[in-house]
């Protein structure tokens, strides 16, 4: 018997046929001599895989109102002790919406009122939370994606007053209706997408591509990768009203969309399902989770327990991740990943 390669094991049948084949397994080493003789596979023998990505947590406070979910925070006060708690057991990033004080709607406010809200909001947890990844919306007005109406007097204005108010900024891939009963029809086209791009990315921001299906990835992919910079942010949204079903097979074949050079994918995971779909996510080699009391109420799809902080929700996918052998990404480390500069 010969073994061409030294690290290869040889498989020798012996022994009679009775109710299964005994193999012996000839393990041999460098010198070329035979170290070791033993039945079976030789499964201690596998060499290990490469350390795994640390995980990005990010933690969305709020969208839902208090008649879904009673702990929704609506001030900046609220908003922001939701999010210094998570920052203590693993969030690295924040992605804000401004809301209402009072009602905690996200309508009618003039965008003068917005970045208002957003700057006390921003100084609130930055005061405590120096590196995080601060990650706004740039939705509003949701019936004109121009660069003059979503860039120009919010963004632009806000890093004027401090950088650090959006290193990042959500652009979402497609029009949709917004809500049920009488919707909202939330604009945007390829062309007013690519500008907004082009304009966050020459105030230093960095854009994050929300993709609510499939085909908004594909999109994405073929339309934006060639004009932004690298890395790029892709989001890929499960569970949620709008959104691609909460089932862990999308998000086997929008993982596998993504797993390109110079792409870093969050999953964003909601409705009942959202502790699963994200424990997927975590296997399937997501770069970030975004977790919190935007997407979720609940937190099991059995059970009626009601989610009631942020930071809860954070520390137990931080508990899953280690678990699974991902230790969790320190804003720094989140920062490197992105492509964002350090603080």
């Amino acid at each position: 018997m010969t073994c061409k390669d030294r690290s290869t094991d040889c498989a020798i049948a012996t022994g009679r046929l009775e109710e299964h084949i005994k193999v012996q397994r000839i393990v041999f080493v460098g010198d070329g001599t035979m170290s070791e003789l033993y039945p079976g596979w030789p499964v201690h023998l596998e060499p290990k895989h490469p350390p795994a990505k640390k995980l990005i947590i990010n933690v969305a406070p709020g969208w839902l109102i208090r008649e879904q979910l009673p702990s929704a925070p609506y001030t900046p006060e609220e908003i922001a002790d939701e999010v210094k708690a998570a920052y203590k057991v693993g969030a690295s990033m924040w992605h804000i919406h401004l809301r209402n004080p009072a009602s905690g709607s996200h309508r009618g406010m003039s965008v003068e009122e917005r970045v208002r809200l957003h700057r006390q909001t921003c100084d609130l947890v930055l005061a405590e939370c120096p590196d995080i990844i601060t990650d706004p919306s740039g939705a509003q007005p949701y019936d004109d994606d121009s660069v003059q109406a979503r860039i120009k007097p919010y963004f632009e204005v806000l890093v004027g007053m401090n950088p650090r108010y959006a290193d990042i900024a959500v652009l979402n891939m497609g029009t949709m209706a917004l809500g049920l009963g009488k919707p909202t029809l939330f604009v945007n086209t390829i062309p007013g997408l690519i500008a907004q791009g082009k304009a966050l990315e020459a105030l230093g921001i960095k854009p994050e591509f929300a993709c609510y299906t499939l085909g908004m990835i594909e999109d994405t992919k073929k339309h934006f990768l060639r004009v932004a910079r690298k890395p790029w942010l892709i989001d890929v949204l499960v569970g949620l009203h709008n959104t691609m079903p909460g089932n862990p097979r999308v998000l086997e074949v929008a993982s596998d969309m993504l797993h390109e050079d110079g792409i870093v994918w969050q999953a964003i995971c909601g409705g009942r399902d959202w502790l699963r779909l994200a424990s997927e996510a975590l296997m399937l080699g997501a770069d970030a989770v975004r977790v919190g009391k935007e997407d979720s109420v609940y937190w099991y799809p059995d059970r009626d327990d009601k989610i009631t902080s942020c930071a809860d929700v954070v520390a137990k996918i931080a508990r899953i991740a280690r678990e699974l052998g991902r230790e969790i990404a320190s804003p720094s480390e989140a920062r490197r990943t992105l492509g964002l500069k350090q603080t």
